[in-house]
């Protein structure tokens, strides 16, 4: 008896040792890359604690800088780290369409016009707001973005303003150009938002209501039942949604991050397993919502179009050999310079911080060879993720986009032949989405961070934005701040750790609810956040959607189409192909 006992015991050991080997076999196949931490707990110090309102930084620098593009001008203009700074009026009442900015009557004209626009020549425009009534505005806060573009049956080019369009805080406001090619280039203006519209936001945001309600559904093993309920990232404002006696705290142990669950009767916390958004939490009155009835409008201006001429050999600053003086792409180089926008090309986007190679597929593959590249972030980041298992003609695990963690992730595509492996994985909560998501496979950025090895052919993009726009703004920032710890560590262990952060991008708006929890203005504001504190490291590259987005031909949508993408590529592709150089 003795003995059989025995056996049985060496069989489930054996057994077990089996399994064991199995699974660290499993996992050092998958996560080769990473490195497996201890759980390193903090205190969630700051689960209500408003972090301070972004200052405007110094709107103008003291010293001259040379142009980037133009070297005939000596650049005194706003820092690229993020100088916009709001007007919106404390307060601002309207009891109809009559009190409010109205595009059909808002103009805009051309400041100091010079007979004679050469390239290189810079192009501002005064924008005067005015009201239903056709009276001008005596306050700011209205959101307006400015383009300039040529486009026929032979070419095409685009540019946003140099900066965001500035709000005199009087009803007026200016918007600078870098005249970049020669021909009929057309002015376009459009008014975003309503100065009420933008203070209905900016209310919205520092009142913290709930604009998305997420759901979690908890899953009973051996009843076989289940129950909803719902979830934020602040227990005492979702108690007050919703009444419900008792609460699950999911807070993440590592970095502090809240979340919180109300319980269903008759379920424990250990049983929560899925989660998805179901709707909009409305939250506005009528009046609020007719403030945004005049969003993404074009405004009429006094001069539509002007013909800019050149000199000999300059018939834009592609011609006249100024995209070959720009500086290699490196993590950091690009911050220091003015805030002078990029341009479109034909499809290619040049960006005024760095010279951007082209890559087709064989010098994409060369350049990744042997490397592992992690996309932490959100959709807009898998796009890039997907770009490049297409690209490579890729299969990914989980095969198919029907399965949820398909989505969410742990997303893999590896190239056995050239050794690149690919990785996505969504951010942590929250996750917009009306799939439902199973909550074990919801990790944290920083986490993640944590875990990875790093080293020369180590690359990680990361982006953080476009859920987060109905959330807190000081939850957003102290996201940002998990991952740019995490980031520091990376770099303290492995220094030569490539990391680039991609910034957001415009998107569309179908209705007035879409705007109240998307809005573009919102997402200008958290981008405005990331930048400052993004900026302040010395060792992380930049993805300008939100300067690429502002100047493509295309209509806005969240998932940009066209050359958009590929752009992306182009200018991370820079990054990895100077890293490289620079490790050799």
């Amino acid at each position: 008896m003795a003995s059989r006992r025995w056996r049985l015991y060496f069989g489930v050991i054996c057994m077990g040792s089996l399994f064991i080997v199995y699974v660290t076999m499993h996992l050092t196949t998958l996560d080769d890359q990473y490195i497996h931490t201890s759980p390193r707990k903090r205190a969630p110090h700051r689960l209500f604690v408003d972090l301070a309102e972004p200052k405007a930084l110094t709107k103008e620098w003291t010293n001259l800088t040379v142009h980037p593009f133009c070297p005939n001008l000596m650049s005194k203009q706003r820092r690229r780290r993020y100088t916009y700074e709001d007007k919106i009026p404390s307060h601002v009442s309207w009891t109809s369409l009559l009190n409010m900015t109205n595009p059909n009557f808002t103009t805009f004209h051309i400041a100091g016009r010079s007979s004679r626009f050469l390239v290189c020549d810079e192009l501002r425009l005064i924008i005067q707001a005015r009201n239903g009534l056709n009276e001008s505005k005596t306050y700011g806060g209205d959101y307006f973005r400015a383009k300039i573009y040529t486009k026929n049956s032979t070419f095409q080019a685009s540019s946003t303003s140099d900066g965001e369009v500035v709000d005199h805080g009087n009803g007026t406001y200016s918007a600078l150009f870098t005249l970049k090619w020669a021909g009929l280039v057309n002015i376009q203006v459009t008014l975003v938002h309503t100065s009420e519209a933008s203070y209905v936001l900016r209310r919205l945001q520092k009142e913290e209501a709930i604009r998305s309600r997420y759901i979690s559904k908890f899953y009973s093993k051996n009843s076989k039942k289940s129950a909803e309920a719902g979830c934020y990232m602040d227990l005492k404002v979702l108690q007050k949604s919703e009444a419900v006696n008792g609460s699950c705290n999911f807070t993440d142990t590592r970095t502090g991050t809240p979340w919180f669950c109300l319980k269903p009767e008759g379920f424990p916390c250990d049983d929560w397993s899925m989660q998805h958004i179901v709707d909009y939490q409305s939250v506005v009155s009528p009046i609020d919502k007719l403030s945004f009835t005049w969003s993404n409008r074009l405004i009429t201006g006094s001069d539509h179009t002007i013909v800019v001429h050149h000199e000999p050999g300059k018939e834009s600053v592609v011609h006249s050999g100024a995209l070959e003086n720009l500086s290699s792409c490196k993590p950091k180089m690009q911050f220091g310079t003015p805030e002078v926008a990029g341009f479109y090309w034909g499809t290619n986007f040049h960006s005024a911080d760095c010279a951007l190679q082209m890559f087709d597929r064989s010098h994409a593959t060369s350049l990744l060879k042997n490397k592992t590249v992690y996309f932490f972030g959100d959709s807009t980041i898998r796009q890039l993720f997907e770009f490049y298992t297409k690209l490579f003609k890729l299969k990914t695990s989980p095969k198919s986009k029907r399965d949820p963690k398909w989505y969410v992730g742990p997303t893999r595509a590896i190239d056995k032949t050239n050794k690149i492996s690919l990785y996505f994985q969504f951010h942590g909560h929250p996750i917009g989405r009306a799939t439902w998501a199973n909550v074990s496979t919801i990790q944290y950025i920083s986490n993640l961070i944590d875990r990875v090895k790093g080293g020369e052919n180590t690359i990680l993009v990361l982006t953080l934005w476009a859920h987060f726009a109905s959330f807190p703004s000081w939850y957003y920032e102290a996201r940002v701040e998990d991952m740019l710890m995490s980031v520091r560590r990376l770099h303290e262990r492995s220094p030569r750790t490539l990391v680039v952060w991609k910034s957001a991008n415009t998107r569309e708006h179908k209705k007035i609810d879409h705007y109240i929890k998307n809005s573009d203005w919102t997402a200008r504001d958290l981008d405005r956040r990331m930048r400052n504190k993004v900026f302040a490291h010395e060792n992380i590259g930049f993805l300008d959607a939100w300067d690429m987005t502002n100047a493509q031909f295309e209509k806005d949508y969240v998932h940009p189409k066209g050359p958009h993408v590929q752009n992306l590529s182009n200018k991370l592709l820079s990054y990895v192909s100077n890293h490289d150089k620079a490790n050799t």
